[in-house]
């Protein structure tokens, strides 16, 4: 049986009310791949397939959360996901945890980018154990 992804207040904490996070420990079986996410991995070692579906479970989770109806997440030219329209979040991995955090484009979620770029230094404060 598939681990479910769980919400994740630790890291919603950090953005605005708005925005929600889900994660999975990276142990256990995850949710399966939509099909058409299965070309995404093809070909990867186990352990990037594992990562990969850990990652859009905890994504499609959240999307589902903010309204969005079940549905695959591509991924884009850069490796980026796809956001469903009027969506943005993004999807994280280190040794021990995957998880997704997404907003609606309405909310403050993009100046955190602007941290990210902007003032590095902040960066590892916040986060101790993933990049």
């Amino acid at each position: 049986m598939a681990d479910a992804p769980h919400r994740a207040p630790w890291i919603e904490q950090l953005f605005p009310q708005e925005v929600v996070s889900f994660a999975l420990d990276d142990q256990g079986q995850p949710p399966p791949l939509m099909e058409e996410e299965e070309i995404w991995v093809k070909g990867a070692v186990e352990k990037r397939r594992l990562e990969f579906a850990r990652g859009r479970a905890c994504a499609r989770q959240a999307c589902a959360e903010l309204g969005q109806p079940h549905r695959p997440i591509p991924k884009g030219s850069e490796r980026a996901p796809i956001w469903p329209s009027g969506l943005t979040g993004s999807i994280t991995h280190c040794p021990g945890l995957v998880a997704a955090i997404v907003g609606r484009l309405s909310c403050q979620l993009l100046r955190w980018y602007f941290l990210y770029y902007y003032l590095p230094y902040l960066w590892p404060h916040l986060f101790l154990y993933c990049n």
